[in-house]
């Protein structure tokens, strides 16, 4: 009788601890908050800084980044000659000379996918397709990827967004995690047509100018069209275009800032978040920042 009492008392114990531990998950999941994607502060530039090199889109870039704790990368996308999407800053010679690769490749003529494949990064890191990136976010769950395209042409954009949309099957639960930066309106439509991607930067970096009636355009293009985020250099996080911005409650990004004293004075300026290539997230205790 003793062995079953005791039994019977082991037995109600472990539900009793059950219990009590699921009540605790329960209350820290209630507190837990839910990010969306343009409440993140900080965004990874180029697939982060590593090793004092910018722009390598590497995969040794990406995993850093992870291991920082960035939940945002930005990734720059270029076709090669032989029509795939890979991830890389630009075919011209600023980039073959930073990420030095004068040797392999020639300014403004686009490597094959052979070529690119067995052409290391700054001699040393490894370079990546779209396809190996779409694999990458399958083990890295919770990261968003912004694109940055280096094409404005209608079959450019096409081939571009389509075949990330087939890479990933058309599942939306990727294809959800991807940020599209668009340049203007035209940009916009065409790759709608091509995949109704839920997330959207506006990037005005690539027309932007002093020009009042321009950011008038944006900001009336991005309240038609239900788009919550601006990404614009850094000579325009000030007066009067942040203003305006905010009148139609469109959330500010700008680039490249790589100092905390810069970011802080941005987001004094009306910026809610930056793309960099050192800083992170835990660099905002040093500023006045209000999430």
């Amino acid at each position: 009788m003793k062995g079953k009492s005791g039994r019977k008392l082991l037995v109600g114990v472990c539900a009793m601890a059950i219990g009590v531990s699921i009540v605790v998950l329960l209350v820290l999941n209630m507190h837990k908050k839910i990010v969306n994607w343009y409440e993140i502060p900080v965004i990874a530039h180029a697939g982060g800084g590593i090793d004092g090199k910018t722009l390598t889109n590497s995969l040794e870039a990406l995993n850093l980044a992870s291991k920082k704790g960035y939940q945002m990368i930005e990734i720059d996308f270029s076709i090669t000659s032989d029509r795939e999407l890979v991830c890389y800053h630009g075919w011209d010679e600023d980039t073959i000379d930073q990420l030095e690769q004068e040797k392999w490749y020639d300014a403004d003529d686009e490597a094959n996918l052979e070529t690119f494949l067995a052409t290391p990064i700054c001699r040393k890191y490894t370079p990546m397709t779209a396809e190996d990136l779409i694999d990458w976010m399958k083990d890295h769950k919770g990261i968003y990827i912004i694109t940055d395209t280096k094409y404005l042409k209608k079959e450019d954009l096409v081939f571009q967004f389509g075949k990330l949309a087939e890479l990933c099957k058309y599942d939306a639960g990727l294809l959800d995690r991807f940020v599209i930066q668009i340049y203007d309106m035209e940009m916009y439509e065409t790759i709608r047509e091509v995949y109704d991607f839920n997330n959207i930067i506006y990037a005005t970096y690539v027309y932007e100018d002093e020009d009042i009636h321009y950011w008038e355009q944006v900001a009336l293009d991005c309240h038609k069209n239900d788009i919550a985020v601006v990404l614009m250099s850094q000579k325009y996080v000030k007066e009067p275009y942040v203003s305006l911005l905010k009148e139609y409650n469109l959330i500010i990004y700008t680039f490249t800032v790589n100092s905390i004293s810069r970011m802080e004075k941005m987001m004094e300026a009306g910026a809610d978040g930056v793309y960099s290539d050192w800083l992170t997230e835990s660099d905002l205790k040093y500023i006045n920042y209000d999430s």
